[in-house]
């Protein structure tokens, strides 16, 4: 299976957003792996209006640490103020519009995060081929704590 059920995306978020997610991936000129984040209302949301911010990866001119913008750093660089509690949705596709195995954020992407957000939501392939979403604060994932979620087959 190259990408998780909607059954499973659903369970962590709404369908919406992970398609939202994914058009923001698409929208990334790199060609091997492309990355979109969606920042969105984690307490309220009814609609695309509780959508904060969108972000894909993209290059960027000059700097020494990357040699790109992060989805999750372009998203952050276009939050309105007052978010409130927030979830951050990253979603990886391969060059075959595929979900990348994991999506997981870097850690200078998951330190930004811990100023926004409350919650890093993203898919990751199990070494037993089934699919997991990860669904942890970003202080979390700095220190390594993953519980996967397998989905049922």
């Amino acid at each position: 299976m190259n990408n998780p059920s909607d059954t499973l995306l659903a369970q962590y978020a709404p369908l919406e957003i992970w398609k939202a997610a994914e058009n923001q991936a698409a929208r990334s000129p790199h060609k091997q792996h492309k990355t979109g984040a969606i920042i969105y209302s984690g307490s309220s949301y009814r609609s695309r209006d509780d959508i904060y911010s969108t972000g894909c990866a993209h290059p960027h001119d000059g700097g020494k640490v990357s040699r790109s913008t992060h989805a999750e750093q372009h998203a952050i660089s276009r939050l309105p103020n007052n978010c409130g509690y927030s979830i951050c949705l990253i979603v990886t596709l391969t060059r075959n519009n595929h979900y990348a195995t994991c999506s997981r954020p870097c850690k200078g992407c998951a330190e930004s995060l811990c100023k926004h957000c409350c919650i890093v939501i993203y898919a990751e392939k199990c070494t037993d081929g089934s699919w997991a979403i990860r669904s942890e604060s970003p202080t979390r994932l700095l220190r390594g704590f993953l519980i996967p979620t397998k989905e049922n087959t």
